[in-house]
């Protein structure tokens, strides 16, 4: 019966479907900020603890690491926030103000 409705037996197998699927929003909007608390945001959140050490989690294999690694994931968010930081001081040189677009990544 569970093989009927697609029960992933094998949790890598799960871990590769949401990483192909941070993948392709990447590919799609150019950046790894999932909306707050969608499926995606929690996935990094639970790739953050598990690379940590914190939370209980399975540790990831080394794999998986360098996966991450290469679609620049952040593994800090105080990196991630500085790095909008960053922008948001450029962007005020550069115009002269705050507001940025609605559907700008500030």
């Amino acid at each position: 019966l569970l093989d009927d409705i697609d029960f992933q037996w094998d949790m890598l197998d799960q871990w590769n479907d949401k990483y192909q699927e941070l993948v392709e929003f990447k590919k799609k909007h150019g950046h790894l900020r999932a909306e707050y608390r969608s499926s995606l945001y929690v996935w990094q959140e639970v790739q953050r603890r598990k690379r940590s050490g914190t939370g209980g989690c399975i540790p990831h294999t080394d794999e998986q690491i360098r996966l991450l690694d290469d679609i620049d994931f952040q593994w800090d968010m105080l990196d991630q926030w500085n790095d909008k930081y960053q922008e948001l001081v450029e962007f005020k040189k550069k115009h002269g103000h705050f507001n940025a677009e609605r559907n700008s990544s500030l």
